[in-house]
């Protein structure tokens, strides 16, 4: 009962920290992610409403720290990243990045943009047309979720042939490829 209340309060206290000066909140393009779980919950804490979001010594961002309300305050307003967004493993129903026309990929061994992999109630994803602000090549990987509307999987698609002129690799829950 002890750990629950002080999950509850220590986010309520980092808040009013923040409101009141007595901490000072980090760059929302340079994050820095030491612990993972913690300073992925701070982030979205923190920056949530930011227009630019970015890590300062991580390429990959992990959804699965989050809960559905974090990651969409985190996403209402974000319209630049510069991370991979992994969305694995969540109780995600719907999520949002209405605004994110410029999803820089990291430099990395896969390449990879975003991996929505494993959320088994995630209906949707509102992402705008144009999401993909890149000249490198990259990759989507959307597979095992099993209820993601064929829409969010259409406006992925549409992204992935506007910039790179091919499909992005989106497979059904049973990895038949679409």
């Amino acid at each position: 009962m002890e750990s629950f209340a002080r999950s509850r309060i220590a986010p309520l206290l980092l808040l009013y920290a923040l409101a009141t000066g007595c901490v000072e909140a980090e760059d929302c393009s340079k994050f820095p992610i030491n612990n993972l779980v913690k300073d992925t919950v701070k982030f979205a804490l923190e920056c949530g409403g930011e227009e630019t979001l970015g890590l300062k010594s991580r390429k990959v961002f992990h959804a699965r720290y989050l809960n559905q309300a974090q990651f969409n305050n985190l996403f209402k307003k974000a319209v630049t990243t510069s991370f991979e967004i992994r969305i694995e493993y969540t109780t995600f129903t719907e999520i949002a990045m209405p605004f994110l026309t410029n999803a820089k990929r990291p430099r990395s061994a896969r390449d990879r943009l975003f991996v929505i992999r494993e959320n088994y109630d995630l209906k949707s994803i509102n992402i705008p047309k144009s999401t993909f602000d890149v000249t490198e090549p990259f990759h989507v990987e959307i597979d095992s979720n099993p209820v993601l509307d064929e829409a969010t999987l259409k406006r992925f698609r549409e992204n992935c042939r506007a910039k790179l002129n091919k499909d992005c690799d989106i497979f059904e829950a049973d990895r038949k490829c679409l």
